[in-house]
């Protein structure tokens, strides 16, 4: 799915505008990084986002090169809508750790 779905100037585009506020306030806020990371849960774990996924990788992301193509699409269609929300659940619930981890700052820790 990356960089596809989560391509960071689409991404900062839907939730925000990354470049333009940090270059005028500095590093954010442990809460708007937070905010940040739920924002993105927000969007992976959308019907439409789930939706577009699903469609990807049923063709050229995935089931396109499968030796097994049907297959594929079936656990593709089958898996998809149950892992996207739990990936989004899991970026809200570890926002802060992923926040301290991956600012240049250790924001949050």
């Amino acid at each position: 799915m990356y960089p596809v779905f989560l391509e960071a100037n689409k991404v900062c585009g839907e939730i925000g505008p990354c470049g333009i506020i940090q270059s005028l306030l500095g590093e954010p806020t442990c809460e708007e990084c937070i905010g940040a990371f739920r924002a993105l849960a927000n969007i992976i774990g959308s019907e439409a986002q789930i939706a577009e996924v699903i469609e990807f990788l049923k063709g050229d992301g995935l089931c396109a090169s499968d030796a097994d193509p049907a297959t594929c699409v079936t656990v593709v269609e089958a898996a998809m809508p149950y892992a996207m929300p739990v990936l989004a659940g899991i970026l809200i619930e570890r926002a802060a750790e992923h926040c301290c981890l991956f600012s240049s700052t250790g924001v949050c820790c």
